[in-house]
């Protein structure tokens, strides 16, 4: 078993990576009560909503959600159908384009709805089926029209996602569920070149929970390259490959400026071959994602022989050894941090 002193360790690991210094670049919602002035939302392709007594309600202001808690609620019906965020004045991309560490930063929940009861009484579910729109990311021709509520063909009336709508308020509390309920999520960034894609895995998205929400910070350096980005930014795209609802209390590009440390510690104080010897490291990253190796004994050689903040090794022999701990950012924004450690371990006792 890990000793009592390095899981300790290991939690105040996690503490400290919650610490992040950032610096905002581009704002598109900051979890207040209003949309910026310069950003305007709408659905992404045809989304047909449920009816509501009150024609006039806008359902993409933000929710109230408690006394000082605001969120987007957004729904996605599949690679081509979800929300869109417009900016009356093009964004300048070279702000986040020209630095290395430039990260999409969210705040997200999803909505089970299966447990919430949908979208209140008597509402309808939405679904993916018959609802296509083969128009891709970027494009602005209507999708082909749709049958209504009251089984009449719906036309599109302008560009895609400029429908009329209607909405509907949840009349039950929703129910959030954790993170890995998002499935390959998809952001679209329109410039003057077109779009330019940023496919985000389960396996991509390293969530940290601060109670409410779980942040998700990912690397624009995963930016589909056969798609490069303009100078000019007009909308930005949210789908998914599947249906699901998901309230977002941020939306931002951030710039990270916290360069990789690590500190590294021994246990125990006195080390005996052919004793198990533990090994921790303590990071501070930042934003980026990172992977921590270990080198137990440099002199025969460089290798890796594990990975992880936490590691273990056995020395076979009495010696002086050279050990290495390096902590690689994943996606190569930063330089990499390296510890050498060098120690003595002592010939194994008696029994």
């Amino acid at each position: 078993m890990i000793p009592r002193n390095l899981m300790l360790i290991g939690m105040l690991l996690g503490a400290l990576c919650g610490v992040l210094a950032a610096e905002t670049l581009v704002e598109i919602y900051d979890g207040s009560s209003s949309l910026p002035a310069k950003v305007v939302m709408g659905d992404w392709g045809f989304m047909p909503r449920p009816p509501t007594p009150d024609p006039a309600a806008n359902p993409h202001q933000p929710l109230k959600l408690g006394r000082n808690w605001y969120a987007l609620k957004i729904t996605t019906l599949g690679r081509y159908q979800g929300a869109r965020f417009d900016f009356q004045a093009p964004v300048e991309t070279a702000i986040f384009t020209a630095e290395k560490n430039t990260y999409l930063q969210l705040r997200l929940r999803a909505l089970d709805e299966k447990k919430t009861g949908g979208e209140g009484a008597g509402s309808e579910s939405y679904s993916s089926a018959a609802i296509t729109n083969p128009v891709a990311p970027g494009g602005d021709v209507p999708p082909p029209p749709t049958i209504g509520p009251d089984g009449a063909p719906v036309e599109p009336v302008g560009p895609v996602g400029d429908l009329p709508e209607v909405h509907q308020e949840p009349k039950v509390k929703p129910n959030l569920i954790p993170m890995p309920v998002f499935k390959n999520l998809r952001f679209t960034f329109i410039t003057e070149k077109g779009p330019a894609i940023l496919d985000v895995k389960p396996e991509q998205l390293k969530p940290v929970d601060d109670g409410k929400w779980e942040r998700v910070e990912i690397p624009l350096s995963l930016i589909n390259s056969a798609l490069p980005l303009g100078t000019k930014l007009s909308r930005l795209l949210i789908t998914a490959d599947e249906p699901m609802e998901m309230y977002i209390g941020r939306i931002a590009v951030v710039k990270d400026v916290t360069p990789i440390t690590v500190n590294t510690f021994i246990y125990p104080n006195f080390l005996e071959a052919g004793q198990r010897i533990y090994f921790a490291a303590r990071v501070e990253a930042g934003l980026s994602q990172y992977e921590v190796q270990w080198d137990f004994d440099v002199k025969a050689g460089a290798s890796v022989d594990a990975m992880s903040e936490r590691v273990t090794h056995v020395y076979d022999a009495e010696g002086t050894y050279l050990v290495t701990c390096t902590v690689r950012d994943k996606n190569g924004g930063k330089d990499p941090a390296v510890v050498t450690l060098e120690f003595k371990v002592s010939r194994a006792r008696a029994l």
